[in-house]
């Protein structure tokens, strides 16, 4: 270790407070430029992202934790958060964070009491004091001078927490000066400053050429006199006076115009470097240069979480680190431990509430998480009503075995049945367990007359929604191109300019009118239930619907619709309509035209896949809720059950078809049909 030791202390570390770079510098205009720039507190360029780290630095609170546990009353943790009497903690972490940015090192004294525990932290500027080692080599830091004013007070270093900036390669002991690289540009950005007001206090211009006009000469007493009575008279506050010259004498004025004077692109490349030097955007301090970044497209939202990220965060990280290696020997069971910045509260951090709430409902729709997990990413409360999942209409699973045997033309376990369904306890209950018979003509004629009266049904209903849906791609367009020319030159969020549409367009009148038409229709399905009684020779079931049971159908009409979310449907289309005519740089005008599109389609490719698979999948529910429900109430007791016998299938289908249930388990399987299912009931009188 000592042959390292002694190649350290062949490093000097400069003689300035700050390190700065001199590449591509002569010697002397480094040294110049550097006594100009000084410690940079007088710079403007540099003082403005500092000054939001120091603002932004203490606002996340100092947590101590051991096994996983905050311990907010551990002497660390009240240490910190009250370090002396002076000052807050704020006050410490702020005067740390500019010694980090301007110099690269920040110190800490600690002070101890009679029994040599830690009681207070005092902050010390990072130009009054130095670590020191022995000439030999033979320690790495042997003690650190500070000078507070002109005794030299000598520290061990067990009593100072240095904080550094990485490593300094020139001075392996110290810190490395952030903004030590940008000496140029902040010298540059402080001379155009003296440049501007020089010239604001010179009437805004170079200067005049007096000269005489005619052979005559001047002396140059005479111009000297004449220099000093235009200054006098005609500067300051007595710009604008009148002027008599007694002889005659021609003036010539210099001047450049405002975009010759205009030293933006200067201050801007300032700006630039320094603000990337600190990782923190120009924009977020309020920065000219930052007001015209357009290359990522971000908000300010995102820039300022930009800064959190590639700023505040590691400067956290670094502190909190630092300081628990120094003050944890000072406290019982350091191993244990641990000191971090607890950034879960902080509002820039935190995920946007529209883009939570998009992923909790792309996330539910999708089937991966259940409707308890999703109000609680929204921070809705649940009960046990909400542990579904809700999968689309149309979504079929299939296995892969089927796809492969697919693929290569082989046959599988599943050979007659090319689709696998998801499949509910209840269904492979029945298909086991339940009795099974052969269905007797009159059902079977039921179930046929059933299913000719569903297509039927199924096809007036898909118009009726076709209609519906382009009614309300109308009035959202309607209702949208106004909105849209009101906030087109707004930093207005998506999400915002979408909830206006949604208002304007009177959304709960179109939901009403949405479930209104389920009712309709499904009044208009039991009536088909009858119908198909009547043929099939089934008088229990061919009598007229009392008021309770169509009360109950209707009621029944009402909550299906409510399953279709369509308040939600129409403003996730309204909302990609939007997000995608602005990418685009579209207008009002043009942005409306695609949310005339989008909104009849919803999630679907199509208004005419969306119109028949609802319209498919609740007719022949409404048949099914209608036999049962009808049937009930006039005495039937047992239904049989028609299924495998429409298209693709499997084995607990096939295995369904014949079953005899009661009309509460026929309630509970009609909830697990799956969409564009043909499962049909029909009443079973036992011998």
């Amino acid at each position: 270790m000592s042959w390292l030791l002694k190649a350290l202390d062949r490093i000097r570390h400069p003689s300035t407070s700050w390190s700065w770079a001199s590449a591509g510098t002569s010697e002397q205009a480094a040294v110049d430029m550097a006594r100009e720039v000084g410690n940079g507190l007088g710079s403007s360029v540099i003082m403005a992202p500092v000054q939001w780290l120091q603002r932004t630095v203490p606002t996340a609170p100092l947590v101590v934790e051991a096994d996983g546990k905050p311990l907010p009353n551990h002497p660390l943790a009240a240490l910190l958060h009250n370090p002396n009497p002076a000052y807050s903690r704020d006050h410490l972490l702020s005067a740390t964070v500019l010694s980090l940015c301007t110099a690269g090192n920040a110190y800490w004294l600690k002070v101890r009491n009679g029994s040599g525990r830690v009681v207070e932290l005092w902050y010390a500027p990072h130009w009054l004091i130095r670590p020191r080692w022995p000439v030999d080599g033979s320690e790495y830091i042997s003690h650190y001078e500070y000078r507070p004013g002109t005794e030299v007070q000598t520290l061990l270093p067990s009593d100072v927490v240095h904080i550094r900036a990485g490593i300094n390669p020139d001075d392996l002991r110290m810190g490395l000066a952030p903004l030590a690289a940008a000496l140029r540009e902040v010298w540059s950005d402080m001379e155009a400053s003296v440049f501007a007001a020089a010239i604001l206090r010179n009437a805004g211009i170079p200067g005049l050429i007096l000269s005489p006009d005619g052979p005559q000469s001047a002396s140059p007493d005479d111009l000297a006199a004449m220099k000093r009575y235009l200054s006098e008279q005609f500067s300051g506050t007595k710009r604008g006076t009148p002027l008599v010259f007694s002889a005659k004498t021609k003036i010539d004025r210099l001047a450049w115009n405002p975009k010759e004077l205009d030293l933006t692109s200067i201050t801007d490349r300032a700006e630039e470097r320094v603000c990337a030097l600190l990782g923190v955007p120009p924009v977020v301090v309020g920065l000219h240069a930052g007001t015209s970044q357009t290359s990522v497209g971000a908000t300010m939202r995102e820039q300022v979480r930009i800064a959190w990220h590639s700023g505040v965060i590691p400067m956290q990280n670094n502190i909190a680190s630092e300081v628990l290696r120094s003050l944890g020997p000072d406290f019982q069971q350091p191993a244990r431990l641990r000191l971090y910045f607890d950034t879960a509260q902080i509002e820039a951090l935190r995920e946007d509430a529209d883009a939570v709430a998009g992923r909790a409902d792309k996330l539910l729709r999708a089937g991966i998480i259940t409707l308890a997990e999703s109000r609680q990413m929204l921070g809705i409360p649940v009960n046990r009503s909400h542990d579904i999942f809700l999968r689309p209409m149309g979504v079929i699973e299939t296995p892969a075995a089927t796809k492969a045997a697919q693929a290569t033309g082989t046959k599988c376990h599943h050979q007659s049945a090319h689709v696998k369904h998801s499949h509910s306890p209840i269904d492979v209950r029945i298909a086991e367990h339940a009795p099974h018979t052969e269905p007797t003509e009159a059902e079977e004629t039921f179930a046929d007359s059933l299913e000719a009266l569903r297509r039927r049904s199924s096809a007036r209903w898909a118009r009726a929604l076709g209609t519906y849906f382009r009614e309300l791609g109308e009035a959202a367009a309607t209702a949208a191109e106004p909105a849209i020319e009101a906030e087109e030159k707004s930093a207005l969020l998506n999400g915002m300019l979408t909830d206006r549409v949604i208002e304007a367009m009177q959304m709960p009148e179109h939901r009403r009118l949405f479930v209104g038409l389920y009712e309709r229709e499904y009044l208009r399905c039991a009536e088909d239930v009858r119908s198909a009684a009547a043929r099939a020779g089934l008088p229990q079931l061919a009598t007229s619907i009392s008021d309770p049971v169509a009360r109950a159908i209707i009621a029944t009409g009402g909550r299906r619709a409510g399953l279709v979310d369509i308040g939600a449907q129409t403003r996730d289309a309204i909302l990609s309509a939007v997000a995608h005519g602005r990418a685009e740089g579209l207008g009002a005008a043009a942005i409306a035209r695609q949310i005339r599109d989008a909104v009849p389609a919803g999630p679907w490719s199509s208004p005419k896949i969306r119109a028949e698979v609802i319209a498919r999948t609740e007719a022949k529910y409404a048949q099914n809720y209608s036999t049962v429900e009808h049937g009930r109430a006039n005495g039937i007791l047992h239904y049989i059950i028609f299924d495998a016998r429409l298209g693709d299938t499997d084995e607990i289908c096939m295995a369904l078809d014949g079953a005899i249930v009661s009309a509460d388990e026929a309630y509970e399987l009609m909830l697990t049909e799956h969409p564009n299912g043909t499962r049909s009931f029909a009443p079973h009188y036992l011998d």
